[in-house]
């Protein structure tokens, strides 16, 4: 059993009384401080518990993310990079000298960019941070490579995909009830960034505190159409979020 198998094993087993651990349940979210009942997330295969922090709207790996972000200690000086703005987007320009917030589809002060082909000078930023975005672009490695362009050397690369699957499962076209998603990423999924990356830390749900509530919480044991010939079922009820932080050496 690898390291990070064991990790998970025993996050799983730990988080097994996480409802009768706390009363209510009460959490805090480290985004934004709240303490207390976190709300439901409906999504397409159900009802998600404690999903969403009620104050801030953050989700289960907007709570993971803010805890890896803050273990990194980015440097005050830094130029940061976001694709595209989410609730860890204050927390980025609290700690950054700069934030550019970038997307295909721009809205706000964000610039439109192309994450396979970013319109930016070679190694101008310290930081690129692009969650939940890789599993909608076909060419993913170009993106990826993209990303590493940019990074100054020293820089660091933030990735994180969802994991919904044992093992990444590559799409036909595109899935139109997982938002357009052209994947189901696996945790074999972040190996692909090791070409571009000479050295890569992957967080967990396993990493961070009950008390944030880092866990995905939903039965992925059945799809509906048209979900179901792409998205292969996952067994069980809990399921990890992951934070792969990627650090450009040349």
């Amino acid at each position: 059993m690898s390291p990070l198998t064991r990790k998970i094993v025993h996050g799983l087993s730990r988080t097994s009384a996480l409802l009768f651990h706390f009363p209510g349940p009460s959490f805090r979210c480290p985004l934004c401080g709240f303490v207390g009942p976190f709300t439901t997330v409906h999504g397409m295969t159900g009802p998600r518990p404690f999903g969403r922090c009620p104050k801030c709207g953050a989700l289960e790996r907007h709570r993971l993310q803010r805890i890896v972000l803050d273990r990194l200690g980015i440097a005050v000086s830094a130029r940061c990079l976001q694709f595209a703005p989410d609730p860890i987007t204050p927390m980025l320009r609290s700690r950054c000298a700069k934030v550019v917030t970038a997307d295909i589809a721009p809205e706000g002060d964000s610039i439109r960019l192309d994450l396979t082909k970013i319109d930016m000078p070679d190694r101008s930023f310290d930081v690129v941070y692009a969650s939940h975005v890789l599993e909608h672009i076909p060419d993913d490695m170009e993106a990826v490579r993209e990303v590493h362009r940019v990074l100054r050397p020293g820089g660091i690369a933030v990735l994180p995909v969802p994991i919904v699957a044992e093992k990444t499962v590559e799409y036909p076209e595109p899935c139109p009830r997982e938002h357009g998603h052209v994947r189901a990423p696996g945790l074999d999924y972040f190996e692909r960034y090791r070409k571009f990356f000479g050295r890569m830390e992957i967080f967990t749900s396993a990493d961070a505190s009950d008390k944030c509530q880092p866990w995905i919480f939903e039965d992925r044991s059945h799809f509906p159409a048209p979900t179901a010939p792409y998205r292969p079922p996952m067994a069980g009820f809990r399921h990890i979020d992951a934070v792969p932080v990627c650090y450009k050496t040349n």
